[in-house]
Formats: C-alpha cells, structure tokens, sequence
C-alpha cells in the first residue's frame, strides 16, 4: 500500500527532515534550500538554519550563504539569534542567556548540540541533546532528532 500525502506543500518539511535523519544531507540541503525562497514565509528562518546544517553535515560549512540568507529576513524574533550563534558572532553561553522562553532554550540546545556535534565535540553535543529531550515534548522536531541522536549514540 502507498500512502499519497494530502499535500506535498504541507509534507515537504517533514520530507527535508526525513532525509535529513537518513544522513541524506545534500537531498535534504536542497530541499530546506527550496523551503527557505521566499524570507517572509512561516518558518523561513528554520528552514535556512537546517539547510546550513544540512550542507555542514554533507561537509560544505557555507557561511557565506547563512549570513546571506541572515540579511534576506525581515523578522527578527526567534529563531534569529541562532544566526550569529552559527555564524560564530556569539557563544553558546550568551545565546542562552539572551533567550526568556523555554521552549526557545529547548530549540537553542538543539542547534548548539548540532554544531558541537559537527565541530567534534561529541559529549557536549549528547549533553545537549539529552537536556533537549528532557524538556521538551516528543512531537517536536528537535526532540525528535535529539532522541535520535542520543539513543543511536550519534553523538558519541
């Protein structure tokens, strides 16, 4: 049996995310490249930040084009400051402590376990991803591929 989806628009982040996880990382690069076009639309800025992550995972580290696409956004609210935590403007400290909202904390410890993770640094990258998967519900994205990493031992 094949399961058509109701909408490829709606499914097209889930399918990035799937091909993300199955360490497809230049499919899934295009494809949250393709997500990310238009700045203005919803999750836009997540979409940039997991095509960067993407193509880092698949050994392109392109900050030229996250700074880029940095520019492009005209919302800055969350997740905005992952930027210039990416782009090496700040450290993880100062990120965390510039963030009120918890679920924002959650999401934060995600991104900073991914670039500790793909800077070599597995243990604080399993930490983080541990403390993401306490926090947070496992429906959400980040859990998700936290959980993932933790329990594959990804990040060890």
């Amino acid at each position: 049996m094949r399961l058509v989806p109701s909408s490829a628009a709606t499914n097209r982040p889930i399918l990035a995310d799937g091909r993300f996880r199955a360490g497809q990382y230049e499919a899934a690069a295009a494809e949250f490249h393709s997500l990310a076009a238009d700045p203005k639309a919803f999750g836009a800025a997540e979409f940039m930040i997991a095509e960067f992550l993407s193509a880092w995972h698949a050994g392109r580290r392109d900050s030229a084009e996250l700074a880029r696409n940095e520019a492009r956004l005209v919302d800055h609210k969350w997740p905005y400051p992952l930027f210039g935590y990416l782009l090496d403007r700040t450290d993880e400290t100062a990120l965390l402590l510039s963030l009120t909202d918890k679920w924002a904390i959650c999401e934060a410890k995600y991104f900073i376990g991914q670039k500790n993770l793909l800077e070599g640094k597995t243990d604080r990258a399993n930490r983080r991803f541990k403390e993401v998967v306490e926090t947070r519900p496992y429906d959400i994205p980040p859990v998700r591929l936290s959980t993932w990493y933790v329990r594959d031992t990804k990040a060890q």
